[in-house]
């Protein structure tokens, strides 16, 4: 690792969410005030995270509820990142979402049309959408597993096996799904929308590049890959999932430009 973990040197920062602003419900107080101050010095702060069961504007009101003031546009899900890959590529698709309110709102605002579950059974449906959905079912999945047979194609908003909760506990993710349509299916996605892919990244700076750009989060398999995959640097904060001790173990594609402790550390 080299580089310096002064957050003045960067103009541009992609921060991720869980396991940086917060754990599960509980803040993350020195990061918050850290962020607060970044944006006080007019930095260009871009929230970026693998959590599609929330909208955009929910996240909006979230952060600002903490006293970080950042419009909905700043704001990156992997549900977002992986309605607006598919509108672009097929609008108005008629879509099956396998996932909650967050990821159906924002392939709504899209211009995508919702599948019903009667739909999806009887091969009508243009593509699926997977992201966490923490009131699955069986024949929700099969609804999934049977229009993808049919032809529709196969997003993915992530494969993160599990995400953080409060005092350092986890629950399975997105992936634990993806994984159970691969399963059956035989095959991997025709997508996955976020992290560590560098699609989000892309979203974000659009045709600016990565000069003066940061990737902040708190998961070598995604923020700091994704970094590494992007060209950008990368700071991991020790404040979700990844110990020190994790990153001496890691792959050089999954090692940090540097570590913080937290967020205030770097503004030192």
């Amino acid at each position: 690792m080299s580089g310096s973990c002064r957050l003045s040197n960067y103009d541009i920062f992609l921060i991720d969410l869980d396991g940086v602003v917060w754990r599960g419900r509980e803040p993350l107080k020195e990061n918050v005030l850290a962020i607060r101050k970044l944006i006080e010095l007019k930095k260009e702060v871009f929230f970026v995270t693998n959590n599609s069961t929330r909208s955009r504007s929910v996240y909006s009101i979230l952060l600002k509820n903490l006293g970080i003031d950042v419009s909905e546009n700043n704001i990156i899900t992997s549900g977002y990142a992986s309605v607006l890959w598919l509108s672009r590529r097929r609008p108005n698709s008629l879509t099956y979402i396998l996932g909650e309110e967050g990821l159906a709102e924002e392939a709504t605002k899209m211009g995508l049309r919702l599948a019903t579950r009667s739909e999806a059974l009887s091969g009508l449906v243009d593509a699926v959408i997977v992201g966490l959905d923490r009131n699955l079912t069986y024949s929700k999945l099969n609804a999934a597993y049977k229009a993808i047979t049919d032809g529709a194609l196969f997003i993915a908003s992530n494969k993160d096996p599990t995400f953080p909760l409060e005092r350092g506990s986890r629950a399975p993710g997105a992936g634990a799904i993806v994984a159970a349509l691969e399963a059956s299916l035989g095959r991997e996605p025709d997508f996955v929308a976020g992290k560590p892919n560098p699609w989000m990244v892309k979203i974000a700076l659009g045709e600016r590049g990565s000069a003066n750009a940061v990737i902040i989060g708190d998961r070598l398999e995604t923020d700091i890959l994704m970094a590494n995959r992007a060209g950008i640097d990368s700071i991991l904060v020790l404040t979700g999932v990844t110990r020190r001790e994790d990153v001496e173990k890691a792959r050089e594609d999954m090692r940090p430009t540097c570590i913080l402790s937290n967020l205030k550390e770097g503004l030192a």
